[in-house]
């Protein structure tokens, strides 16, 4: 690690923006990193579904007829997933974690749907076969995504924060407010009630709280807070008969995922109540359902949607002010690709514009 004169200040200790200061820091950049709560991966990061799943990149949004710029926004997402995919994969051996599972499952109503899903996937490149096993998919029709593959988000970002800290990133959390502006040595002054940064850039990604952030500057940003549910279970001591891959519900955009110390079903699209999660799935998988009984605790957060569907990784309008956000449900996907092209951006001028920002 060759170490440069910047320092950068990253805002939003998710995982979108611990991947920002693993590749700046990786870059050499001197990086601090300030957070609103008491710890990192504890907003949209802390109950993730735990799918890597390069093959959802287009936007969820229901309802909504499919224009030229969403299907090329879906494009240029799903490049990066995959970039990101095999970013990843590296750090998680650094960390110390294990993939949980390779390949992710989509099951669907119906074989005719399977195959059709299959057509568009693989019209797509993205590889894409039809799967009939009774346990793997819950004895529905589905496909299996090969690229796509299981991590835990939330131990993922614990252990990047204590490694970025063993690097000389220093962190900031319990932060409430911050002033940011120009000082006169043609930086920028960070001020918060308990201490004052100067810095050369700012990387703002702070999930929901971006659009807030950046307008303190002059700065409009559109992006959307739409939730989604979480319900952990006591993973069962005797597996046998649930499947060992993540398993995604295209018609409620959940899914189920065992990890090491709890079964969880996660996802829906502009949901914020545990229990239509729950019906579905007692619909899906009674029998599994029976066994996992009653949830030992739900959770409810709220995903950074830009109207694209596509994240904006990009400078601003404002000299020395970059935007990493926008990510909507793919954050966990894109973020080693999302940290590493903001970091080529500002440390080595890498231009980019398939995620820019105006404003």
């Amino acid at each position: 690690m060759s170490e440069n004169s910047q320092h950068i200040i990253v805002i939003g200790a998710g995982l979108i923006g611990l991947c920002s200061a693993y590749s700046l820091r990786t870059r050499g950049a001197k990086v601090s990193l300030i957070d609103i709560k008491s710890g990192p991966c504890l907003g949209t990061s802390f109950s993730n579904s735990g799918m890597i799943h390069p093959s959802q990149s287009k936007s969820w949004t229901p309802g909504m007829p499919v224009t030229n710029d969403q299907i090329n926004a879906a494009k240029v997402t799903f490049d990066l997933a995959k970039q990101s995919a095999e970013l990843i994969r590296p750090i998680f051996e650094t960390l110390g974690l294990p993939i949980l599972s390779e390949g992710c499952v989509q099951i669907y109503e119906s074989l005719d749907m399977a195959r059709l899903a299959q057509t568009k996937f693989q019209a797509q490149n993205i590889e894409t076969d039809i799967l009939l096993d009774p346990i793997e998919t819950l004895n529905q029709p589905a496909c299996v995504f090969k690229g796509d593959f299981s991590g835990n988000a939330r131990d993922f970002g614990v252990k990047l924060a204590a490694y970025l800290d063993a690097q000389g990133v220093t962190q900031f959390y319990n932060v409430k407010t911050v002033d940011i502006r120009p000082n006169d040595q043609n930086k920028i002054r960070v001020r918060t009630g308990a201490f004052q940064l100067d810095c050369d850039h700012i990387v703002v990604a702070a999930g929901i709280h971006t659009a807030d952030i950046l307008k303190t500057f002059g700065i409009n940003m559109n992006i959307g807070a739409v939730p989604g549910v979480a319900l952990n279970f006591d993973r069962p001591a005797d597996l046998t008969g649930f499947p060992s891959r993540s398993v995604m519900d295209h018609t409620s955009r959940t899914a189920l995922t065992i990890f090491e110390d709890c079964v969880r079903l996660s996802g829906g699209w502009d949901i914020d109540d545990p229990d239509l999660i729950l019906a579905r799935w007692k619909t899906l998988a009674p029998d599994l359902m029976k066994r996992l009984g009653s949830p030992t605790s739900n959770w409810v957060g709220y995903r950074p949607v830009s109207p694209l569907g596509r994240p904006y990784i990009s400078s601003t309008s404002k000299p020395g002010i970059w935007v990493n956000a926008g990510h909507g449900h793919m954050g966990w996907t894109l973020c080693a690709g999302s940290g590493d092209l903001i970091a080529r951006m500002i440390i080595e001028g890498h231009q980019d514009l398939r995620f820019s920002f105006v404003g």
